[in-house]
This record gives C-alpha cells, structure tokens and sequence, in this order.
C-alpha cells in the first residue's frame, strides 16, 4: 500500500483517527514520553497502513533529534504490514527534508510545532533581530501536491487578514526547495495550554479572551474567510495577555483568489473533532460564519470546565454527540456562571445553524454586555442622596447620565493637569544631544554611561511611578555590547560532576559564551515585586491566583525546616513566614505574571513585558564582567546578594549593581520571557512538561556548597534554570518599552 493510494480521499472515519492519534502521539513525543507506535496501531488495528505513514515519519524525526540512526531492516521487522519500498520512502522523507538552519533571512532558532500542513520554527531575522514564527513545509512531503496547494491558500488568506487579534503574516517566500511563511511570534502561549497548565479560567478571563477571539474571526468573516478550526491551541496570547487567531491552513475564503481551489474532496472532513460544527461531518466545504460561531461557542465550554462539551466515547461518538446530543449546561458544572452567559452559550450550540447568533457581532455584543451592569439611581429620602443599585431595571437613566455629565466636567474643569512623563514628547527621536556610541562592557563607569544615554533620550535615569501610594521605581538600562553566557573553562567545571543530570548539564551548555548587543534602551524595575506593588495589582483587578483557584502553595514550617508544598499557602501566607509590604511576592504562576504585566502597562500607558534571557543577564551584569554582577570574588557576593538564607528578605537591602539595580544575583528567582534571539536551548527538561520557561537569578534559599573549594554557582549573572507554567515562584521584575527607542543604532 502506498501513500497515493490512500492518503487523497479517505474516509471520515480514517481521517478522524488518523488526526487524533497522530496529534496524541506527536504531543506524547514532545514532552519526553517515549510512546510506543506498536500501541497507537493497536488502537486502528483496520487503519494501521494508513495510520503508520503518518506516525512513522514523526518518530524517526524525534529519534533522528536523539541521536539515533532509525534503519530500514528495523522498521521492516516491527511493520510486516507495511511494504519494503514505502518504508524507504518514508526513512528517506526522514532524513533528507530536513529544514536548513538559515533560510533567506531567517535563522531558525528551534522547532515549536508541527502538523499536517508542516512545522512551525522559532526563527530570528538576521539583520532586524526580530524573532518570528516560520512555517515552513519541504517539496519531498507526503502528499506534497496537495500540501503546497493548500499552503499557498493559506499564504493568500493570511495575507487578507490585518487586525490585532489576528496573527499577524510579515513574509512568504521559497527558498531551497523549502516554502515558508512568516508570522509574528506571541510568547504567551495558546489558551489550550494555559487551562491545562493552570486549570478553569475565571469567568472574566474567560470573556476577555472569547471577545478577543470574536474580534479576529469578525475580521476574517468580513473579508468572506471561514476559519474552520476554531480550537482553544489556535488562539495564542502575546505577551499582554491578548489573544490573536492563529493557524488559518484549513480556512476556507470565498474571496476570487488563485489559491482559492477546492481541496476537499467529497466526504472529508477539515477541524478538530471536538470544536467541530455538527453540520460539517462529511462537509467541510459547507463551513460560514455559524460553523465558526459553534466551535468557539465549544472554545468558551473548555475554558469554563477544562474540557470540551463532549468529551468521552469514539471520535464517531463525539461526532454523533455533536450532531444529535444537547449539550450540558455549563451551570451544572461550575456555579459562578452568570444565567447570561450560559443561556448566550446554549445559543451559540445549536444544532442548528439558523438557531445561533446570526454573526460573531451579536456575540461580541453579548459579551460586552456581560460586562455592563445596569445602573439604576434610587432616591432614598432618609439621606437626601442618591444611592446607586446594581440591578436590571433602567429607572431614570437619563438623570443619571447628566449628573455623571456634570460631575465630569467639573472634574475636568478644577482637576489639575498632571504632568507629561519625561518621554511623552510630540518627536522622541528629536533628541537634544548625539546618541552615544554603543559601549563595549565593561565600562570603567557604568553610572556616566548610563547618564549620557538618559541625557540623550531626555529621559532620568531613575522613573517612579505611584499608584495608590505605592511606588514602583524603575532604571534605565542603555544599550551595549557584552559577553552573555560562560567561558568554556566555567562551563567545563560545571559539567564535569559525573552524576549531573541530563537536563541540567544541557542547562549548562546552553551558557555558551557569545557576544550580544543590546540594542534598545529600556526601563527595569529596581526591586523585585514587592507584595505591595503585587497587592495594589489585586486590588485594582480582582485578579485571583493559581495558588487561591487550587488552594495549595509553598509554605515555611519553621526554622531548620524546608518550605513545603501544601494547602492554604498563597502570595498572602507563607506557613509561618508572613510577607511584608517590602519583600519579594512569592507563590505566583506564570499567568499571575502575565496578568500583572499586562495591568500594569495599563497603567503607566507603556508596553510592559517581562525582560529577555539577554537583556535580563545585561541588566544583572551592571556594565560590569564577571562571574557574579560585582566581578569574581566570592567573598563579597553576600554583600550583593540575599541568599544562604531560609527566608526571602526585604528587596533593597543588599548593594546595587552597576547600574543602580537591586537584588538582582539572589533573594527571589526572577522570571524572563520564554523566548531569546540568543539563548538556544536544543533540550528542554522533559520532567517539568512542555510548557516550561526560563528563570534567572539565585533563590534566597539555595545554599552555596559547603565545601571550601567551591563556589556558590546559582547566583551567577550567566546561570539559568527552567520551571514549568504552572509552577509556583516569584513574580520577579518587568521591563517597560521606552517609545520611540525602536530605530536606535
């Protein structure tokens, strides 16, 4: 049996099966597992040949990465089933359509998905330093024929589309025999992975998110492109928090396009099973608006419940389900539900497609509305004022709106007008003096050369903003030139212990010494966050952790004992130790981190974000060399340094880098963001999951090796670790964008 015979036109069934396990088996292979083929075949047992031609190939390239040599006598003697000849073909696709490590001007950095349409590439523009997302697919694929003509729909549809919440295409090109297309890349992650990471949303993530999704496919709807795959691993969040459609390979357009072909044929089905509109079994290419408006009405299932309206059975059960089974109410699982939401839930689920909202506008407004309680002012005569009352009557809405009207004009009128932010100018590349020449680290005083580029940018070296009476300081940090990482000769030291593990001697690898630029000023925090500044966020939000959703945190028994992993502990308590306002905010995840940035630029009306591995390690070193940010001498680290310790302390109370920065080689670890032009990463710790990123900084309670002739290596401006999303650590610092800083040389 060979792929041409087999792969153009099969049926629903065999294509249902053949997507899921290959997307159970693909996923399994990324985190480490190990899975076996011989068990996915054993579940298809009557599509095994079609099956293997798809799993095979994903194997080998997994092995391939390895180490390993697959051979052909090998997969002859596991698959009897299979002919001679196919088996070469696939270990020859295997290996010789490899993507090339530099396309045009593109540099791949890592692979970061894949799928039927090909893989997906974290890659880097040479010249720009700007990390995209390529997806590339290679002229010896499966099937190529029809991959390339849907691939090139997929470029003209992506290039249709502009609006924030769609990912955005910057290229296509060929280069090599290989087809790519570039997109921006969000660092955020995909919502699917978020609600597995870290449970349910709330039902105001929820909305935020499902609103930001609508507005992308409202966009696409308008220009007639149908995207067919709605599903919650399709909609990714950038580093605020928004979420952009993502992944338009299987949409359908109605726009006069030459790529506009009919690549379905009679029968098949496009979509993933459990986001799939019940009329579009067999029918792919009956797909509007309403198709669309059914998956993400599922989207909005899985947020709230962590699972699809129908879960359980076959794939041709959930199909059936989809078709004929009313789906659960999502109150009868969750009881924060509003009756709004739910019944706006119910519409968006009908069998029917004339019985759902009639077009992703309605359901926009529906959410919008979700968020816009009714006011109604009552006069109470026992206090001669009025008092506001949350419900659904509109009782003089009118007199309501003009006192509003004129309490906001005197307002206006008597307010004082705050001052302008140093950099709010009409031009900020006006400057009033010539940009200094980007230095080499070290310097011999980093505190000038930090002031001639604050001179240069009319900016202070120090901002502090104030919220509610509490301060949040922020250094500029200027460009320059160093050496990120570790010489090979500490490197080698690392590594040399026998009984290191593997993912941390990869850790250790990855520290190799190169040679960056930092090209963009900006501004970092001075401290860590602070419980304060983390108090004033769910203050103002009502934001609620992971550690509050779950119950459990980290927390201290005593002294001499270690922290523990147990309930009742959050960023509020610790076990025994109780935070002050001053000290680092612990027990936060990932996503309380996002969200504290995103509420945050928000407020100083800034792109706030967290800092690269490399800007973070350029702002640690302090315009200094060395092993540690205060040079190589390890008796001074503790007067740098909070650490050896079994609590965190108050942030500022150690000495100031070179650049006036605090705490930044220990006390609390510090988040980065999960991804660095220059820091490449070939293995990933496979026991923390897929979802991991990066962390820098020393932890106040890793202690130093006893021994005499060692040294404290976790607080090292060049060391790094990984934990995974739903970990629970320090907040860290954040970084804020100066505007108009883009184009500096």
């Amino acid at each position: 049996m060979t792929s041409d015979s087999t792969h153009l036109h099969p049926t629903v069934r065999t294509l249902l099966r053949i997507n899921q396990l290959c997307d159970e088996f693909e996923a399994a292979q990324r985190t480490g597992a190990k899975p076996a083929l011989e068990d996915y075949v054993d579940r298809a047992p009557a599509d095994a040949a079609v099956l293997l031609e798809y799993l095979i190939p994903i194997e080998i390239s997994y092995r391939q990465r390895d180490g390993q040599q697959p051979t052909l006598e090998e997969y002859v003697s596991r698959f009897p089933v299979l002919d001679r000849d196919l088996i070469a073909r696939l270990l020859k696709c295997s290996s010789d359509t490899a993507i090339p490590a530099v396309l045009g001007e593109y540099e791949l950095v890592r692979p970061i998905g894949s799928g039927g349409m090909g893989s997906v590439y974290l890659a880097r523009h040479r010249r720009m330093n700007r990390l995209v997302a390529l997806k590339a697919i290679t002229p010896d694929a499966l099937d190529r024929e029809i991959l390339h003509q849907r691939f090139a729909r997929e470029i003209e549809i992506t290039a249709l589309l502009s609006h924030p919440n769609v990912v955005t295409a910057f290229d296509a090109r060929e280069d090599q025999g290989v087809s790519y297309l570039i997109t921006e890349y969000l660092e955020g992650g995909d919502l699917g992975r978020l609600v597995k990471q870290s449970g349910p949303l709330s039902v105001a993530d929820t909305i935020r998110s499902v609103r930001g999704a609508a507005l992308g496919l409202a966009h696409a709807h308008a220009q007639n492109v149908i995207h067919r795959d709605v599903k919650p691993s399709n909609l990714l969040l950038n580093s605020s928090g928004q979420v952009c459609v993502a992944d338009w390979g299987l949409a359908k357009s109605n726009a006069s396009t030459p790529a506009n072909s009919k690549l379905t044929a009679a029968g098949m089905i496009l979509g993933t099973v459990d986001y799939l509109a019940p009329e579009l079994a067999g029918k792919s290419e009956d797909a509007n608006a309403r198709s669309d408006i059914y998956s993400l009405g599922c989207v909005i299932f899985y947020l709230l419940a962590r699972r699809p309206p129908f879960a359980t059975g076959s794939i041709m059960d959930r199909l059936d389900a989809h078709r004929d089974t009313p789906a659960p109410d999502i109150r009868s699982i969750r009881q924060d539900i509003p009756d709004a939401l739910a019944e706006l839930l119910i519409r968006m689920l009908a069998k029917q497609p004339e019985d759902r909202p009639a077009d992703l506008e309605s359901v926009i407004a529906s959410l919008d509305q979700l968020n816009r309680p009714e006011i109604d002012f009552t006069f109470d005569s026992t206090i001669k004022s009025p008092v506001i009352q949350f419900s659904n009557r509109g009782f003089v809405i009118g007199s309501a709106c003009v006192v509003l009207l004129l309490l906001g004009f005197l307002l206006w009128y008597w307010w004082p007008t705050p001052a302008p932010l140093p950099f709010d100018q009409k031009n900020p590349l006006d400057r009033k003096t010539e940009a200094p020449e980007i230095a080499e680290m070290p310097v011999a005083d980093p505190r000038a050369y930090q002031q001639r580029w604050a001179d240069h940018l009319g900016i202070p070296v120090e901002r502090t903003f104030t919220i509610d009476g509490v301060d949040f300081p922020f250094i500029l940090v200027p460009p320059g030139t160093f050496s990120m990482g570790s010489p090979e000769s500490i490197i080698s030291r690392l590594t040399a212990n026998p009984d290191l593990d593997n993912w941390k001697r990869a850790m250790y690898l990855a520290e190799q010494e190169r040679c960056v630029t930092i090209r963009r000023p900006f501004y970092l925090a001075k401290f860590e966050t602070t419980f304060a500044q983390f108090q004033r966020f769910i203050e103002r939000t009502n934001h609620i952790t992971l550690a509050e959703r779950t119950g459990e945190g980290w927390g201290y028994p005593g002294p001499g004992l270690n922290w523990q992993f147990e309930s009742g502990r959050s960023w509020k308590s610790g076990g025994t130790y109780i935070p002050a306002g001053d000290h680092p905010v612990i027990n936060t995840a990932w996503n309380d981190t996002i969200a504290y940035c995103k509420w945050f630029g928000q407020e100083s009306h800034l792109k706030c974000r967290l800092p690269s591995e490399s800007e973070w390690e350029f702002a640690c070193r302090g315009g200094r060399s060395g092993i540690w940010s205060h040079g190589d001498d390890p008796e001074l680290l503790n007067q740098y340094a909070v650490y050896g310790v079994e609590v965190p302390a108050a942030v500022g109370t150690r000495k100031p880098n070179g650049f006036g920065l605090f705490d930044m080689p220990g006390n609390a670890s510090e988040r980065c963001a999960l991804e660095d032009p220059w820091t490449a990463d070939p293995f990933h710790p496979t026991e923390l999951g897929a979802s991991i990123y990066p962390v820098r900084g020393g932890r106040f309670n890793e202690l130093p090796p006893e021994s005499e002739s060692s040294w404290p290596e976790a607080y090292r401006s060049a060391r790094r670790t990984w934990e995974a999303q739903n970990a629970l650590t320090a907040v860290g610092r954040v970084l804020l964008e100066i505007p108009g800083t883009s184009d500096q040389p």
